[in-house]
C-alpha cells in the first residue's frame, strides 16, 4: 500500500512600522493507495485544501497607506510536486484597510512573490483573510515519504 503524506507548516514574518501580522494555519493531508480504483489509473494529480485553510490578520499601527503581502516557501525536496496558493476572500475589519488581487492560484516559489496588496488608512485592521492551497503533481510514481513545506508570508510597503 503506497501512502503519501503532505504537511504544510505556516510561519509568519513581518517588517517594522509597528504593524502586527498573524498567520493561523496548519494543513496535513494524505493520499492513500485505495484512491486508485483501477489498475493503470493515476491519482487526480491535485490536492486542494479548504478555502480558509490559512487566515492572515494584521493590525495597521503606523503602517503606510499601501502594503503588499508576499509569499514564499522553504521545503525538504518536493520531487516534482508544486504548491499553489490564492486568496479566497477579503476577511473583515475596518473600512480603512482593503485587499485586492491574489484570487487566482499562483505557484509558491523559493523567492517572495506578491500574493495580494491593499490600502490601509488611519491604522486600520484586516482580520481572517482566507487563503487556500493546492498541491499539484501528485503521482504514484513519486517516492513514498513525508513531504513538508514551510510557507512564509511577509507584509511590506
Amino acid at each position: 500500500m503506497r501512502v503519501f503524506v503532505f504537511l504544510v507548516l505556516i510561519v509568519s514574518s513581518f517588517v517594522s512600522h509597528a504593524q502586527r501580522v498573524q498567520v493561523k494555519s496548519g494543513w496535513n493531508t494524505s493520499v492513500s493507495s485505495s484512491e486508485i480504483i483501477e489498475a493503470g489509473l493515476d491519482y487526480s494529480g491535485t490536492i486542494t485544501s479548504s478555502a480558509d485553510q490559512t487566515t492572515i490578520n494584521f493590525n495597521g499601527g503606523k503602517m503606510p497607506e499601501s502594503y503588499y503581502i508576499t509569499v514564499q516557501k522553504n521545503d525538504n525536496g518536493l520531487d516534482g510536486l508544486s504548491l499553489w496558493v490564492r486568496r479566497t476572500g477579503e476577511g473583515n475589519g475596518s473600512p480603512f484597510a482593503t485587499v485586492s488581487g491574489g484570487t487566482t492560484f499562483m505557484q509558491v516559489t523559493d523567492s517572495g512573490e506578491i500574493l495580494y496588496s491593499g490600502i490601509n488608512n488611519k491604522g486600520g485592521t484586516r482580520r481572517h483573510v482566507p487563503i487556500q492551497y493546492q498541491i499539484r503533481g501528485v503521482s504514484v510514481l513519486l517516492p513514498v515519504k513525508a513531504y513538508s513545506i514551510n510557507v512564509i508570508y511577509t507584509i511590506s510597503e
